[in-house]
């Protein structure tokens, strides 16, 4: 188990560091108005907007490669937090002496001794299907002999299945077009909310689903592949995940009209395992369905039986 220091004060930081930026009319500015880069200049006492605009572009900056816990980023994030508030005068009230708390982590991950099979022929492990760690928290539903269905297009309900219909069964999707969803099939980084070669987030129609298979696999090169399996999400203590959220506030007019079927859906889909997430070739999802090729598939169709063993490993983050 490693340890991974936490920048407790990013959060207070940021609120400090909320951007009011000025517009340099010599600098090339983004799409919001701001300077693409700002080189560093000295502080002053006073707060002022050019000392905001210069410790927030430090903190944003590419080279500081991210926050994710158990990487470099995190690392040179908090190192940079804990250099400022001391620099200030702050009493440190961490961990021995820091400002710092240690809280254990781990993250997990799919191996290769996972298996999936469809009629009892088992799938190529990388060759023809992944399993997706990215976003989870808790252990997915299991899939021991359930139906394969056609889902439709990913991202799009209106060329997707019905709830009732993805209810239980094995859901398999299709990517958008390319000229639709630009980065529906990307790697690191895909299409929101993917994360980590992810694709958009399957639609909460589909949430009752055992498992959501993606056939994208063919796109993504060998790096890719294995980003995939690599967790966005890391667990603290031993095995849980982070504490319950707050209630959010209530969207709309206070006289909306709650649906009471869908508030209760959601109730249970948020109380009970998320479905598997996986990714498919084009030949392993072809597999599936005993076909030569699953364009032009009619929605719902069905393809055989399938059972899934996904073979998770605990560990630390990878060290920085």
């Amino acid at each position: 188990m490693q340890h991974v220091r936490c920048g407790a004060l990013l959060v207070a930081l940021s609120a400090i560091l909320t951007p009011v930026f000025a517009q340099t009319a010599a600098a090339k500015v983004n799409a919001y108005g701001n300077p693409q880069t700002l080189k560093p200049t000295p502080t002053s006492a006073a707060i002022d907007v050019h000392d905001l605009q210069t410790r927030l572009y430090q903190f944003a900056d590419d080279s500081m490669q991210g926050r994710q816990i158990g990487r470099i980023g995190n690392m040179k994030g908090t190192n940079y937090i804990a250099s400022e508030v001391k620099r200030l005068g702050l009493v440190p009230a961490g961990d021995n002496g820091t400002f710092f708390q240690v809280l254990p982590y781990h993250v997990r991950k799919y191996t290769n001794h996972s298996r999936l099979t469809v009629n009892g022929n088992p799938l190529g492990w990388d060759t023809e299907w992944l399993a997706s760690p990215a976003g989870a928290t808790r252990a997915p539903r299991p899939v021991s002999n359930v139906e394969v269905v056609f889902g439709g297009v990913a991202g799009d309900e209106s060329a997707q299945i019905t709830t009732e219909q993805a209810t239980g069964k094995f859901v398999v999707l299709i990517a958008a077009p390319k000229s639709a969803t630009p980065s529906a099939t990307g790697g690191r980084g895909g299409a929101g909310g993917g994360g980590r070669g992810g694709f958009a987030p399957p639609s909460t129609r589909l949430s009752s689903a055992a498992a959501i298979a993606m056939v994208d696999l063919d796109d993504l090169t060998p790096a890719q592949r294995v980003a995939i399996n690599e967790p966005t999400v890391a667990s603290a203590g031993g095995g849980g995940g982070g504490g319950r959220g707050g209630r959010g506030g209530r969207g709309g007019a206070d006289n909306a009209p709650v649906d009471s079927l869908a508030l209760l859906r959601a109730q249970l889909a948020a109380a009970s395992p998320p479905a598997a997430n996986l990714r498919l070739t084009r030949a392993g999802a072809a597999k599936l369905f005993a076909v030569n090729s699953v364009e032009g598939l009619p929605l719902n169709a069905k393809g055989g039986t399938v059972s899934a063993s996904r073979r998770r490993r605990t560990g630390p983050p990878a060290p920085p």
